[in-house]
C-alpha cells in the first residue's frame, strides 16, 4: 500500500506519490531446445486486475530473450565401402551420415536416416538455429581403392542475427576399403581330347568358392562390420596362354601346362590389380610360383596323355637277294632325345611313350650303302600327335649288287698251332 500510484491532496496542493512496480520473469528453456537469438518467451503477456480477469489492464510486447545454444557432440566411427563403391558413382556422404557418424546436440542424437525429416526432432527444438553438416574426406570419395580418412562437422548457429557466432563440433573417422579375393586350383586337362574355350569350364574346375571381400584381417561379414555401399557384381575374364588352345574350338594343342590368366572388372571397370590371388596347393605338389603380375596366372593346367608312339617304317629291301639285311637309324627329339634303331628288311620298330613334340628319323645311308633313300625320303620329320599312330616310313632301291656294307660279317676262325701273345 505505500507504494500505490496516485494523487495526494493537502492544502489545496495536489502532488503524485507511487513507485513502479518491476514484474521479473525468469526464463528456462524447455528440456531439448536447441537456443538461439531474439526467442519468444510467452505470449499474451500482459497487467491483469486480477486472477479471474480476463482482459489485461495492459498489454506489452512478449519479450524476446537470447538462449545459449546447445552443446555439439560428434562421433565419427569408423566406416567401411566395398571397393570402387561400384567404380562408377560417389561414396554418398549421407550414407557415411546415416551408417556411421552420431551426433548429438544438446544430448538429443540426430536421426539422419534416408527420409527422415528435420533429423527426426520436433520443430520447436531447432526453430532458431539452422544445423549445417559437412563430410571431408583425406582422400578422393569416388572410385574409392584405398583407405581414406573423414572428418563430419556439425554446427548450430543463431537464425538471427545473420553472421551470429555459432558453436559445433568435429570428429574424424576412416573408411575402409574392402577388396576381392579369389581362389583358385589346377586341374588336369587330356592332350588333344578336352576343349577347353568355355569359361564355364574354368567356373566348374578351377574356381574355388566364392569371392571373400577383405580389408586386412576383416571380411564383410565379420561381427560388427557395416558396409556403406552394396556389393558389387565381379566379372571375370579367363585367357589361356596364346597357341595352348585351337582357336576354333578350345581343344588342347600345346603338351606342356597351359597358365591361365585371370582378369576382373566391376561395371567393365578393371580391378585385377587391386584383387588378391590365393592359389590352392596342388597335391601332390606341382611346380606352381606365385606370378609377379596379379592373376597373371591364377592357375595351370596340366596336360595329360602327352606321349605317343613312333613307328618307324622300312620299305623297298631285296629280302630275296639281301636276307636278313638291315638298316640303321638315328632318332632326335625335344629336350635332347637321341636313339638309334635297327630294322631287319621290310619291318618296323615302334618307340613307346615318347614327350609330346618334333622328332627327325635319320638313316645311315654308310651302313647299308648298296640302298639309296629315295628322293626326299631321308631324313623325315614328324610332329608326334596323342591319341594318333604316328608313322614314319623310308623307301630304299637297292642300286648295288656286289661288296660289303655294313650288314655283313663273319667271326674270325683261327686252326692250328695256338696263337702266342707278347
Amino acid at each position: 500500500a505505500e507504494n500505490y500510484v496516485g494523487t495526494v491532496t493537502e492544502n489545496d496542493k495536489v502532488t503524485y506519490r507511487g513507485n513502479k512496480l518491476v514484474i521479473k520473469i525468469k526464463v528456462e528453456p524447455r528440456p531439448g531446445f536447441f537456443g538461439g537469438n531474439g526467442v519468444t518467451t510467452n505470449t499474451s503477456a500482459g497487467v491483469y486486475k486480477d486472477a479471474e480477469a480476463s482482459d489485461a489492464v495492459k498489454t506489452v510486447d512478449s519479450p524476446r530473450v537470447d538462449v545459449p545454444l546447445a552443446t555439439v557432440v560428434v562421433e565419427a566411427p569408423d566406416a567401411n565401402v566395398y571397393l570402387g563403391a561400384h567404380l562408377n558413382e560417389t561414396v554418398d556422404k549421407d550414407k557415411i551420415l546415416q551408417d556411421g557418424a552420431q551426433v548429438t546436440i544438446g544430448g538429443y542424437e540426430l536421426n539422419f536416416a534416408q527420409g527422415e525429416t528435420n533429423y527426426g526432432l520436433e520443430d520447436w527444438q531447432n526453430a532458431y538455429v539452422n544445423i549445417d553438416t559437412e563430410v571431408t574426406t583425406s582422400g578422393n570419395l569416388t572410385n574409392m581403392t584405398e583407405d581414406a580418412g573423414y572428418t563430419v562437422t556439425v554446427k548450430v548457429t543463431p537464425q538471427t542475427p545473420e553472421g551470429a557466432e555459432g558453436i559445433g563440433d568435429s570428429a574424424t573417422g576412416t573408411i575402409h576399403v574392402f577388396k576381392p579375393e579369389l581362389t583358385f586350383k589346377d586341374s588336369e586337362v587330356k592332350y588333344m581330347v578336352d576343349a577347353v574355350k568355355n569359361p564355364d569350364y574354368f567356373i566348374a574346375n578351377n574356381k574355388v568358392g566364392n569371392e571373400v571381400w577383405k580389408n586386412g584381417d576383416r571380411t564383410d561379414i565379420s561381427v560388427g562390420v557395416t558396409m556403406l555401399t552394396d556389393k558389387p557384381t565381379l566379372a571375370l575374364t579367363y585367357t589361356p596362354n596364346e597357341g595352348t588352345l585351337r582357336a576354333e574350338d578350345g581343344l588342347v594343342i600345346s603338351p606342356d601346362d597351359i597358365p591361365v590368366a585371370v582378369a576382373v572388372a566391376i561395371n567393365n571397370n578393371g580391378v585385377t590389380q587391386y584383387t588378391t590371388f590365393v592359389h590352392q596347393t596342388c597335391t601332390p605338389a606341382c611346380s606352381w610360383t606365385d606370378p609377379a603380375t596379379p592373376g597373371n596366372p591364377a592357375f595351370l593346367l596340366h596336360v595329360k596323355d602327352v606321349y605317343a608312339d613312333l613307328t618307324i617304317k622300312k620299305e623297298g629291301a631285296n629280302e630275296t637277294a639281301d636276307p636278313g639285311q638291315s638298316f640303321l637309324f638315328t632318332v632326335t627329339g625335344p629336350d635332347n632325345y637321341s636313339t638309334e634303331v635297327i630294322i631287319v628288311g621290310n619291318g618296323s620298330v615302334t618307340l613307346k611313350n615318347l614327350k609330346i613334340g618334333e622328332y627327325t628319323v635319320t638313316e645311315d645311308t654308310n651302313w647299308s650303302w648298296r640302298y639309296t633313300p629315295t628322293t626326299n625320303n631321308n631324313p623325315q620329320t614328324i610332329t608326334l600327335e596323342a591319341n594318333k599312330t604316328n608313322t614314319v616310313t623310308i623307301n630304299n632301291t637297292r642300286n648295288e649288287d656286289k661288296w660289303l656294307d655294313g650288314n655283313v660279317h663273319k667271326d674270325n676262325e683261327f686252326t692250328g698251332a695256338a696263337a702266342t701273345t707278347n
